[in-house]
């Protein structure tokens, strides 16, 4: 070795493709990995080199990482810690004066709010890592709402009005669904478009028809439900009939299917006794189909 005063430049190859000039150093390794380290070292009197190696490994830091569930005031609110990595100690901070050192902390909050939850953890090389998530204490019941704009054709752009809400569900009536506030969806069909909304408190739902020109229209003349609302049966009567067939079809306010029946229409008045006694009240969707068009009637079992 030399007196420090007679070592000129040091030059540091690190391994990775990178490198650096200087007595003292620091480089960040982007890939975990075992790295051959030089430095070549040249004195200031002769011009003397010497090269110095060492192996570095460098491992995976930890990734933080929680969940918690959202609840309503007075309800105690679990975290769950999702971090990745050689994790050993954990820190949290709830945003109202309380923490813990817990790695999977239950915390009850005083009052209904949006607090931002601060967590950080260290793995056993000292590494760590930080993540700050917002938590929801509600003290309200959600309220569903939304309004919808045909934008061209068949698609529509959806906003959800609704109060109080964290969370959204959509089911657009078709075999799909969505999760965002603000939906754009493109329908084949007229369909019945369900909300349903969340929060630590409870849900709420709300439907609506959804109809195109061209779609739906009075192709079906003399059309009517008698009683309606009902409690369970009722009579389809379509009158001036032209098709061959029509088919009927009736689900429930979450598009499941509960009847399908296929009519001889070539009569002038088609009478249909329909029998729902065996199911749920609430709201129902009859759609009367022909070749031309469907035609959509909500039903309401009492």
């Amino acid at each position: 070795s030399q007196p420090a005063q007679l070592i000129g430049n040091v030059n540091w190859i690190f391994g990775d493709g990178q490198s650096a000039v200087g007595h003292q150093v620091t480089h960040g390794y982007n890939t975990p990995g075992t790295y051959q380290v030089m430095a070549l070292i040249t004195d200031t009197l002769n011009s003397c080199q010497d090269t110095l190696y060492l192996s570095i490994t460098v491992t995976q830091g930890p990734a933080a990482g929680f969940y918690n569930d959202t609840v309503c005031i007075g309800d105690t609110t679990f975290f769950t810690d999702t971090s990745t990595g050689n994790t050993v100690t954990w820190y949290w901070d709830f945003g109202d004066g309380d923490t813990s050192w817990l790695q999977s902390p239950a915390h009850l909050f005083s009052r209904a709010d949006t607090f931002w939850v601060f967590h950080k953890i260290w793995d056993a090389q000292g590494c760590w890592d930080t993540i700050t998530q917002h938590v929801f204490i509600d003290s309200l019941l959600p309220v569903a709402a939304f309004t919808f704009n045909i934008t061209s054709g068949n698609t529509v752009q959806f906003s959800s009005t609704s109060q109080n809400a964290h969370s959204w569900f959509w089911d657009f009536g078709d075999g799909s669904i969505d999760t965002s506030a603000f939906p754009v969806h493109t329908f084949t069909d007229s369909s019945l478009v369900t909300l349903i909304v969340n929060n630590g408190c409870g849900s709420d739902t709300i439907a609506h028809f959804i109809t195109f020109t061209g779609i739906v229209h009075q192709a079906i003349p003399g059309l009517s439900i008698f009683p309606n609302p009902n409690t369970g049966n009722f009579i389809l009567r379509i009158e001036n009939v032209s098709d061959h067939s029509i088919k009927l079809e009736i689900s429930n306010i979450n598009a499941t299917l509960v009847l399908t029946k296929q009519l001889e229409a070539n009569k002038p008045i088609i009478q249909q006794s329909v029998d729902l006694s065996q199911y749920a009240k609430g709201i129902y969707i009859l759609k009367v189909i022909n070749t031309h068009s469907t035609l959509i009637k909500k039903i309401v079992l009492q």
